[in-house]
């Protein structure tokens, strides 16, 4: 009986794992020091699976994390006024993370 129980609780864990999924892809625009950031995670329950953060980091460094309870059925946007970037720096990391599974990330290289 207790290998039944486990072996059920297995499947269900692995079922709604399966239905998650990372955000597709992090599409990133920076103009000046203005960042956007759109994160494409397409769901129906926008309210139970959809992006839960943004951490972006200027050379390594966090400099922002942002996170959320929902988002649109497309996804996540944000955008971030970083006075930061008025300076020389060579990399900005973002990162998306699903709230119920995986995590997305994309760097750009600045003054390349």
């Amino acid at each position: 009986m207790k290998k039944l129980a486990l072996l059920l609780a297995l499947l269900l864990l692995t079922a709604s794992a399966s239905l998650a999924h990372q955000p597709e892809k992090i599409e990133i625009k920076l103009t000046g020091k203005r960042l956007i950031v759109n994160a494409l995670h397409g769901t129906k329950k926008v309210d139970a699976h959809y992006v839960k953060s943004f951490i972006v980091k200027l050379d390594g460094k966090k400099i922002i994390e942002q996170n959320y309870s929902l988002q649109t059925p497309l996804g996540q946007i944000a955008i971030y006024e970083i006075p930061e970037l008025a300076g020389k720096h060579s990399t900005l990391t973002v990162s998306a993370t699903c709230s119920i599974y995986g995590t997305k990330t994309e760097v750009l290289e600045l003054n390349k």
